[in-house]
């Protein structure tokens, strides 16, 4: 069922017309604009910007507007009727601001860090924020570029496909993901073949299930839906591989001993050895891997110490040193200025990007790609310890070297 825009014949002649007109399109769309800014391929920030009902200013970029509007599911009759206002409108009205909105007020519920002599002025959070933005089609020229290059190698068919995977875990990408960029399938598309594979045509598996599949365990929301091993198996005989390459360490962690069993045997069969072996090879692996991510959480806080001004131990003590926890209302603060929500006196604290570089999506105020990443609680664990250590060492002997008396893990 698609969506319709309000009467146009009721002559949109205004910038806040349209505004509106806009908010009720995405209303009866029902999608959120988290879904919509995935999906059309534009910024987070932009998306809700368009939609939100603090917005004033008339939308700059048709291609964004377009895509907003396809994404709603308007008929593309009624997306040339709306641009065509959209047109009329941008002929007489004040381009949209590069930058985050300075005159919009921030909601009564959002606490902002009190401002301290390190704060980047709002001019310097919008360099950050260019710096970082998403460019709608830069994973994709991304993509493309590996793929030509490949190509142009003599890579082809299975061969072609195995490194290009690679070279997108490389990138960052969970594994689920990798495999259905590098096959070149949309999540739809991926939705419609599971569906015919299962010989249910009419079954219920949607693009946003395959988003969640492709995110678990680390998806945001109280719910969050695990892929089966059945799931897996039918998503790999899409992507041409074997299912026990769709998974991560992040999915072990939260896998229950039998998965993990079937995991460790189609990943390393192992004719001779019984499950119960099998899964303590597994625990071990896992152990490793989480003993590495605790060294490198530890080692990345020791080469930021320098960077931190003194109250932020302070506040980290009184939070336990619960690094999610106290880096919060900084973050949404941040978030408030690079969405135009803060008040114009407002900055960003100066370490949050390097915080942002070491820690990702836990101080990145609103999913920048360069700090999107999601960091394991065993790293977080090795972060903060590292900080406390600092904290205890400087609070017992001020004058001392604090390297020389931070115990770094062996």
């Amino acid at each position: 069922m698609t969506t319709s825009p309000p009467d146009l014949e009721a002559r949109v002649t205004t910038v806040a017309e349209f505004l509106e007109m806009l908010r009720i399109i995405h209303q009866r769309s029902g999608r959120t604009a988290n879904h919509i800014a995935e999906v059309a391929a534009i910024p987070r920030s932009t998306a809700y910007r368009y939609v939100s009902p603090q917005n004033t200013v008339l939308p700059s970029k048709p291609e964004y507007l377009e895509r907003l509007l396809r994404v709603c599911k308007l008929q593309p009759r009624d997306i040339k009727r709306v641009m065509r206002v959209w047109e009329q409108l941008a002929s007489t009205s004040k381009p949209e601001p590069s930058g985050p909105q300075e005159n919009s007020t921030p909601p009564t519920s959002v606490v902002h860090p009190p401002r301290a002599p390190e704060v980047i002025s709002q001019a310097r959070a919008r360099s950050w924020r260019h710096d970082h933005e998403y460019r709608p089609d830069s994973g994709i020229e991304k993509r493309q570029l590996v793929r030509r290059v490949l190509i142009s190698a003599g890579l082809d068919g299975d061969e072609l496909l195995e490194r290009l995977v690679s070279e997108l875990l490389l990138l960052g990408y969970r594994p689920r993901r990798a495999w259905r960029l590098a096959n070149e399938l949309t999540q739809e598309r991926v939705a419609a073949e599971y569906n015919a594979l299962t010989g249910r045509p009419s079954a219920s598996m949607k693009a946003s299930r395959i988003s969640e599949y492709e995110t678990w365990p680390l998806s945001r929301g109280r719910y969050r839906i695990r892929p089966t091993i059945t799931t897996l198996g039918t998503l790999a005989a899409i992507y041409h591989t074997t299912w026990d390459r769709l998974v991560d360490n992040h999915d072990l962690q939260h896998m229950s001993e039998k998965d993990i069993a079937r995991w460790a045997s189609a990943a390393k069969p192992a004719p001779h050895e019984n499950q119960e072996q099998l899964i303590t090879h597994a625990k071990d692996h896992l152990a490793l891997l989480a003993r590495q991510d605790y060294e490198y959480g530890f080692t990345a806080a020791l080469k930021r110490i320098g960077d931190l001004p003194w109250h932020v131990f302070d506040e980290l003590d009184a939070c336990q040193f619960d690094i999610a926890t106290w880096i919060r209302p900084y973050k949404a603060g941040a978030a408030d200025v690079l969405v135009g929500r803060a008040p114009e006196n407002a900055g960003i604290v100066a370490w949050l990007p390097l915080l942002a570089e070491d820690l990702g999506a836990i101080a990145d105020p609103v999913g920048f790609p360069k700090t999107s990443f999601r960091r394991s609680a065993m790293y977080l664990q090795g972060y903060g310890d590292a900080l406390e250590q600092t904290f205890t060492a400087v609070s017992r002997h001020p004058g001392d070297d604090v390297e020389a008396r931070t115990e770094h893990p062996s």
